[in-house]
């Protein structure tokens, strides 16, 4: 309880920009007479599964309406299909942790209420749970581990909360499918009727429907020896679109499938999909002779990635008032990526049904409609592959990085001990030039398709580019030192900085960016670009003050050093770039810091210094939520969409939010490869301190300005990792930047005669 009261108190400023906007979607609170909804669900299925041969009639609704690539990650990146269903009932995130398959809490018991469940009926079972009696025909038995273990996670999701809405606004609801692996007669049945949890509301009953033993039939050549009685769901589907009425039909034979993938080839398992996908195809296309896509919705998606990979799923909707084009949500700002969160609110969207309040996502909008189909599709397509490459790749890459700083630093040591051996220097030297054009070439490489061809070609651009930066680096050194320091720098500053002000395409499929599978940001400044384009940024202007001149107190120097920290700043921060809200608490400070440092002002750490910076910092974040407040609430960032979740629930919201994030950044101490940054070069930090302060006085004596850009670094890693749930990646970027640096400027000191002259040098220091 403190935690929460001390986050809810450090979110109170949100108070001061709270505004009255109205809360909810852009629809009228007014229900679309007979509005109907169909919402198709494919399992584990992905824009590559669905082709003409095997889904004409699936593929005919996509073609004609809009679709994008739907992000199925709910709290993990491996959803479960409980998980994805949860998620899309409640229009927020949900955690399926304590549903667990046994008998007693089966994560897809929906049943039929007179269906036998142990000793009595699933009715009696219900009652025996909730202490309610079943009013409607289907009900969930997982209805209360559900609700509660959203409350022991901290997350805020409300169960049930699309089904809840759908009723008041007086709206019929149906869910069709089975997807168990045993007959229900058999001696333990193993229910997975999870598509229950998307329509129900938040008592899990459901009123209409087929989730019954009677919706499979026998066929010994399918997975478990069990698939859909077309015939059978059809009817059921006859029986449920009515006038006013939302109807889920799930693909259960692809569910299926997913589950039998393990115990077969993969021959074998692509036969069997395209198998399944080819009866459920036939059956959307009976049942598509009773809608009519001049007033009624078909929303087509992907609950669940299949269990061996995490891909791109499918997203689609067709119906009146849709252009063809791709999909984008406020929760993207994307074109062509949605999540599972944004189609609760999309059907609620459809039917003039006002969003409630605690649901997170966004309702689906329709950008670049002059792309065919086959074009969109293949851009789908060509994502997902260069995702899937992204994700390959991010913990290679990180590893190579941290290797090469690790390398570095025990070369470091071993030339301090022998300060003679002049080739190590100029090696480490050049290694650290090396290191740092390393991460330009990453973002660089995202210029190309390398995940149409192979690693090896990735491997071999980055390499090449690294080379060439610290070959150019070198050279401009020895025209003028310190010259190496701004051009491998400056690039990663420009480099990001550019991508950013550019849409962040460098970023978007980026192994120091995001991808849309691991979902947590689609548009902006990634936490790893945030943490090379500060970093990069407040060491930069230190040499660049140096190169300059800082022979006066407003030098020219330091007024452009000035303008670049301002600069970077509003790139990484603003809600059209960056929207970088972490970045706001972190370079605030440092970069105020650091500014005042160069200018020569002295800055004592006091309560009264913290206190300023803290105001400084909130005013900063008041200016840049404000800016975002007057944008289209589908162009908002996460800051503008926290305000508005405080506007509707409180700061309480705000608090749940919090710690969520605290908990991600603990999380990242043992689930990162980055962890190890922080020992290696704190560590080596720790030794220079201890056994080489010489060496490392002879680093400011000959470049003084680096002091203000050291204590600024500091500021700036510390908060980094404070208000970014990223955690250690920050900071150890931000390490591995600094390691690099600092290498590169003891090779050119290591030498006794080189420390001599350092130590005396004619340059004047740092003002105070």
């Amino acid at each position: 309880m403190t935690k929460r009261r001390l986050a809810a108190g450090i979110g109170a400023f949100l108070l001061l920009i709270v505004t009255a906007q109205g809360a909810g979607a852009n629809t009228s609170d007014k229900p679309k007479p007979n509005g109907r909804v169909l919402i198709i669900s494919l399992p584990e299925i992905t824009w590559s599964d669905l082709t003409q041969r095997d889904a004409p009639t699936i593929r005919g609704i996509l073609d004609q309406g809009a679709v994008g690539g739907l992000t199925t990650r709910t709290i993990t990146r491996a959803t479960a299909l409980t998980e994805g269903y949860l998620t899309v009932g409640a229009g927020t995130k949900a955690i399926g942790t304590g549903l667990t398959p046994i008998l007693l809490a089966s994560k897809g018991a929906g049943l039929e209420v007179g269906e036998k469940f142990g000793t009595g009926t699933a009715a009696d079972a219900y009652e025996q749970r909730t202490g309610q009696s079943a009013r409607q025909p289907i009900v969930y038995l997982g209805i209360a581990a559900a609700i509660a273990a959203q409350q022991e996670e901290t997350y805020d999701a409300k169960i049930g909360a699309l089904g809840d809405a759908l009723k008041r606004a007086g709206y019929n609801s149906a869910a069709i499918g089975n997807a168990d692996r045993t007959p229900s007669k058999s001696a333990a049945p193993e229910y997975e009727r999870s598509l229950v949890t998307a329509l129900m509301d938040s008592h899990g009953q459901l009123g209409g429907g087929e989730v019954g033993s009677e919706l499979i039939e026998a066929n010994a050549k399918a997975p478990f020896g069990l698939q859909i009685n077309i015939d059978t769901a059809v009817s059921a589907f006859d029986d449920a679109w009515k006038p006013r009425s939302v109807v889920l039909v799930e693909g259960s034979d692809l569910a299926r499938v997913d589950a039998y993938r393990n115990v077969v080839s993969p021959k074998q398992t692509l036969a069997i999909t395209r198998a399944a996908l080819r009866r459920t195809d036939a059956m959307v296309k009976k049942m598509m002779t009773k809608v009519n896509l001049e007033r009624d919705t078909v929303i087509i998606f992907s609950p669940s990635p299949p269990s061996t990979t995490i891909p791109l799923g499918v997203a689609g909707m067709a119906g009146p008032g849709i252009d063809a084009g791709l999909l984008r949500s406020a929760t993207t700002r994307r074109d062509g990526f949605v999540q599972l969160v944004d189609i609760a609110p999309t059907v609620l969207t459809q039917l003039g049904i006002k969003i409630p309040e605690t649901m997170n996502g966004k309702a689906f909008t329709v950008a670049q409609t002059d792309m065919d189909a086959n074009a969109r599709r293949d851009f789908l397509i060509d994502s997902d592959q260069a995702s899937q490459f992204r994700d390959s790749m991010i913990t290679p890459v990180a590893i190579v990085f941290i290797i090469m700083i690790a390398l570095l630093v025990v070369g470091a040591i071993i030339s301090l001990n022998r300060p003679n051996r002049n080739q190590l220097r100029n090696l480490l030297h050049f290694g650290s030039l090396f290191t740092l054009g390393f991460v330009s070439a990453v973002y660089l490489a995202r210029l190309f398709s390398f995940h149409q061809t192979s690693k090896f070609f990735y491997w071999l651009f980055v390499v090449a580019v690294a080379a060439i930066i610290g070959t150019i680096s070198l050279a401009f050194y020895r025209r003028r030192a310190n010259d190496d320091m701004l051009i491998a720098l400056g690039l990663i500053v420009v480099i990001i900085g550019i991508d950013i002000i550019t849409g962040g395409n460098l970023q978007f499929n980026n192994a120091f960016g995001y991808s849309p599978t691991v979902g947590a940001r689609f548009s902006g400044i990634g936490n790893i670009g945030f943490s090379a384009i500060s970093a990069s940024t407040v060491i930069f202007v230190g040499f660049l003050v140096n190169r300059l001149g800082n022979e006066r107190k407003f030098s020219r120097g330091v007024i452009i050093a000035w303008m670049i920290l301002a600069a970077v700043l509003i790139i990484d921060v603003a809600p059209m770039f960056g929207g970088d809200v972490g970045g706001i608490i972190a370079m605030v400070p440092a970069f105020g810091l650091t500014a005042i440092l160069l200018l020569g002002g002295r800055v004592q750490l006091r309560m009264r210094t913290v206190v300023i910076g803290a105001l400084v910092t909130i005013g900063a974040l008041t200016i840049m939520a404000a800016i975002d407040l007057t944008q289209p609430k589908g162009e908002r960032t996460h800051l503008g969409q926290l305000i508005e979740r405080v506007q509707n629930e409180g700061l309480g919201s705000f608090s749940d939010v919090v710690l969520r994030k605290l908990n991600k950044n603990i999380a990242t101490f043992t689930g990162s490869v980055w962890v190890w940054m922080l020992p290696i070069v704190l560590g080596f930090l720790i030794y220079l301190a201890l056994q080489a302060r010489p060496q490392l006085r002879a680093i400011t004596a000959r470049t003084p300005e680096l002091r203000a850009s050291f204590i600024g670094f500091a500021v700036l890693a510390i908060l980094g990792y404070g208000f970014n749930d990223s955690g250690v990646i920050v900071p150890g970027m931000m390490l591995g930047i600094l390691g690099a640096v600092i290498i590169a400027q003891l090779a050119l000191t290591a030498s006794s005669s080189g420390l001599e002259e350092t130590l005396n040098p004619e340059s004047e220091p740092l003002r105070r």
